[in-house]
């Protein structure tokens, strides 16, 4: 079974990957949509730039006192990527009598895109005083908002519900907190609007923003209903695929990844895509499949942290610890040299070493190659107590590693070692179990020595915390005798 799906910083890039896919801008409105002369423009914009500079010169000529269409001009260059061109119909715009409110907009949309957001705002709220009820300066502000001042964009969001309940502004505010990554409040707003009320790009992100949060049963039953509506949508298969792994539904999961590479419509396989595909194999004990496609997850980008990791895993799943322990090296040095986080790493590299050298099977002895892997995996251990000294781990496993390479208690090279993790562990009272082995392992050693007193002092603090003890009881027996 896998014990952690995905890690938090590859979650994080899964984030951004869809949202990737789906962020999309807000669009305007559409100032020319029952004028036929501007929808010749824009077509002509497309194909023949030169003819279309001919016919808007005509048409701005035509309609000089008409700020609105003018702007509708402007709008088709902005469009089109043509700043220049814009601002000159935006200009003319703003030279008529009558002031334009969608001329206003078309000048923040031009700010925007020369990245003066101050200049932007002005022109949308002039809009907005001007035509409270038109919808389009809100959204466009909202939108320029919402990376930076999240609370205004709503604000500006339910300004416009208020003077226009009749329109669905709650997907658009839906929209800013899912794109703001605010994805307690954006599933909130799905929720509130309905399924039934959620477009295929809305209901993607829907069931995204739960799966974030791991919810998976929801998320996955939202991407099911997208899977009925868009079968062959590679999203709606990734999050299937994802979700059902999360759930443990290994079988269906690889069904789904079948969907998501072979049956869905100019699918762009991501890495996390094999990783999880790789994950549900391994579910299944399928760990040689699982690892070829960690592999490919590798292949694809070998720089995000955790593909190491993962196959790793899939290699110590196999006891094939030479390769788990080459390619958590590996991951090991991809990371961020944090205290906490090298003291864990080590710690879980040290088990690896320890798992190979332990890894003898019965009527066998170990090999040179094991006995070094102990030695290793205490150096390692030793690593941890020094990045950690008030911690009993990287004492106790040391111990544990010297007890090893010293089964008779000949050398004591485990001893002082118990005896630091045995101290912590008094003062923290983090573990009766590990204080109560720490203390069976030094009655053992005085007994191996014959200092019966001091062997018997440990055996009476086993009792303390667990009358019932057998070795213990023994160990005191022996000195009653």
């Amino acid at each position: 079974m896998v014990d952690q799906i995905i890690m938090s910083m590859t979650k994080k890039w899964l984030v951004f990957v869809f949202c990737a896919m789906l962020s999309l801008p807000v669009f305007s409105q559409d100032y020319f949509s029952d004028n036929e002369d501007l929808q010749i423009i824009a077509t002509l914009l497309k194909s023949s730039p030169e003819a279309a500079k001919s016919s808007a010169e005509k048409f701005a000529s035509k309609h000089k006192e008409d700020g609105a269409m003018l702007a509708g001009l402007g709008t088709l260059y902005l469009r089109a990527g043509k700043l220049d061109e814009a601002t000159r119909y935006f200009n003319l715009a703003q030279q008529c009598r009558r002031i334009s409110v969608k001329a206003l907009n078309l000048g923040g949309d031009i700010a925007r895109s020369k990245n003066r957001p101050d200049s932007a705002q002005f022109y949308y709220k002039r809009a907005m005083y001007f035509a409270r009820k038109d919808p389009d300066a809100y959204y466009k502000l909202a939108d320029l908002l919402k990376a930076k001042e999240i609370n205004k964009s709503i604000e500006t969001l339910q300004i416009l519900k208020k003077n226009r309940p009749d329109l669905n502004v709650q997907k658009r505010m839906a929209e800013v907190y899912y794109t703001a990554n605010d994805l307690t409040n954006a599933i909130a707003a799905y929720k509130s609007i309905g399924v039934d009320s959620l477009d295929d790009r809305e209901l993607m992100q829907y069931s995204l923003s739960l799966y974030i949060k791991k919810d998976f049963s929801q998320s996955l039953d939202l991407a099911q209903k997208g899977h009925k509506r868009a079968s062959k949508d590679p999203v709606f298969n990734r999050l299937l695929l994802y979700n059902n792994t999360e759930l443990q539904h290994f079988d269906t999961a690889i069904s789904n990844a079948d969907d998501l590479f072979n049956n869905s419509k100019d699918t762009k396989p991501q890495y996390q895509d094999y990783i999880y595909y790789g994950y549900a194999l391994s579910g299944l004990g399928k760990t040689q499949e699982a690892i070829q496609q960690f592999n490919v997850a590798l292949q694809k980008n070998g720089d995000i942290p955790g593909i190491h990791k993962e196959i790793s895993d899939a290699y110590s799943r196999i006891h094939d610890y030479d390769n788990a322990i080459k390619y958590y090296e590996q991951y090991v040095a991809n990371l961020k040299d944090t205290t906490d986080n090298r003291a864990y790493n080590i710690f879980q590299l040290g088990r690896l070493y320890w798992r190979k050298g332990t890894n003898v099977k019965e009527n066998e002895t170990r090999t040179e190659d094991q006995t070094k892997a102990i030695e290793h995996s205490a150096e390692l251990f030793g690593q941890v107590a020094t990045l950690r000294p008030n911690s009993y781990l990287g004492f106790y496993w040391q111990a544990k590693a010297n007890a090893m390479l010293d089964p008779e208690y000949t050398k004591g090279l485990a001893k002082p070692y118990y005896s630091k993790a045995a101290e912590l562990l008094e003062k923290s009272g983090s573990s009766k179990d590990h204080l109560i082995e720490c203390y069976k392992q030094l009655s053992y050693y005085y007994y191996i020595n014959k200092e019966m007193n001091s062997s018997v002092e440990y055996a009476q603090k086993i009792l303390e915390l667990d009358p019932e003890d057998d070795f213990a009881k023994q160990m005191v027996a022996l000195k009653v005798k």
